[in-house]
């Protein structure tokens, strides 16, 4: 419930209905809920979090291919920030030495982002007729912005 409303918020206050939000804070929340479970107990997060962002998506933007599309490329970056961070070292120390930090800005500022960021432009182009660099560009910024801050 909470992902789907900070989704809506942020989608209606970016005025994104036909394209990729400026800031994207959403993915930080079920980043937020994935690190302290293990990987077998990520599904209802996923899911949980697919379902908020495709709703918020259909309520926002008044159609099913896109918020389906857009959820699935921000599950996927969440899911690889957090596969990346739980390798990457002990989860109690993140943000607390400069190697934990490097490595949370390598996952959830690059990594994740830049690689769903490939699915969110693409849809992006293929449904609003949107430019592909722009829109990666976009998503990157945006998403690795709402993850890293957030």
């Amino acid at each position: 419930m909470l992902y789907f409303l900070v989704a809506a918020a942020t989608i209606h206050l970016n005025n994104a209905a036909r394209g990729i939000a400026t800031v994207w804070p959403p993915n930080a929340i079920l980043l937020a809920l994935l690190l302290p479970r293990e990987r077998h107990a990520w599904w209802p997060v996923l899911f949980a979090g697919f379902v908020g962002n495709a709703l918020a998506n259909l309520v926002t933007r008044g159609t099913i291919t896109a918020p389906m599309l857009f959820g699935l490329a921000n599950i996927l970056e969440v899911a690889i920030a957090a596969y990346g961070l739980r390798r990457s070292g002990n989860l109690t120390a993140i943000l607390r030495n400069p190697t934990s930090v490097w490595a949370f800005m390598g996952w959830a500022g690059v990594a994740a982002p830049a690689t769903a960021g490939l699915l969110g432009a693409l849809t992006a182009v293929v449904l609003y007729d949107a430019p592909f660099l722009p829109s990666l560009a976009t998503w990157f910024v945006a998403d690795g912005l709402g993850l890293l801050i957030v």
